[in-house]
């Protein structure tokens, strides 16, 4: 008897997707399948957003714009932050808003002998 898997995904847009497959199903398809998913929230979650003309919206743009695959600290973008645009930035602000991305999956965190480190994570792609 055929295998059946059928996979309902939600997007953060509301959008809902069900992929449906038949037959035999190895770790190799899951993973591609991982991959297809990844790569339908790639476009959701490859920008963190953020208005541009907030102070989270100036986080944002920083971690995209110089961090897109380093890790990094909260003091790197309060640096950051106050050299590129000229005005102050709490560490409880900047704690928060990193917080946030986190919780939301589009920043990881590693706890380090100085405190978190911070990364986007890796989006897998598709391989024939």
């Amino acid at each position: 008897m055929p295998k059946r898997l059928r996979l309902e995904v939600e997007d953060g847009e509301g959008a809902k997707y069900t992929l449906s497959f038949q037959g035999s199903i190895s770790e190799d398809k899951l993973a591609k399948i991982t991959g297809f998913i990844n790569l339908m929230n790639q476009h959701s979650e490859d920008s963190l957003l953020g208005d541009p003309n907030t102070t989270f919206g100036k986080v944002c743009r920083l971690i995209e714009l110089k961090f897109p695959l380093g890790s990094f600290s909260s003091s790197d973008i309060i640096n950051l932050f106050e050299d590129e645009h000229s005005e102050e930035i709490k560490l409880s602000t900047v704690a928060t808003y990193l917080a946030r991305l986190e919780t939301r999956g589009q920043l990881s965190r590693e706890k380090t002998n100085s405190g978190w480190s911070y990364k986007r994570p890796k989006i897998a792609h598709i391989t024939k």
